[in-house]
């Protein structure tokens, strides 16, 4: 699959998640939230897929992207959990 993918942690605003479309314009845009109260202020801000943090985080996103995201911008800091989403190489 030749898709290029960038996943961002949210800050509690969303504000990384802003920061994180406007820096991948033009990629597909994978987006954890902090909370569940968060997902609309996630959705507003354009990514195409939310998914929502904690340990399964890693597997959700690989089904949405099977290879991995091609970038993270991991504003949360929550590495163990989301390292798993980027692609080898």
């Amino acid at each position: 699959m030749d898709r290029a993918v960038r996943w961002h942690g949210t800050s509690s605003r969303g504000e990384a998640a802003a920061f994180s479309r406007e820096l991948g314009a033009g990629l597909e845009l994978v987006s954890a939230d902090a909370a569940p109260a968060d997902e609309a202020l996630g959705r507003s801000l354009g990514p195409d897929h939310v998914v929502p943090r904690g340990a399964s985080f890693a597997s959700a996103v690989r089904e949405l992207v099977p290879d991995g995201v091609d970038a993270l911008a991991d504003a949360a800091v929550r590495r163990d959990e989301v390292v798993d989403v980027v692609r080898d190489g």
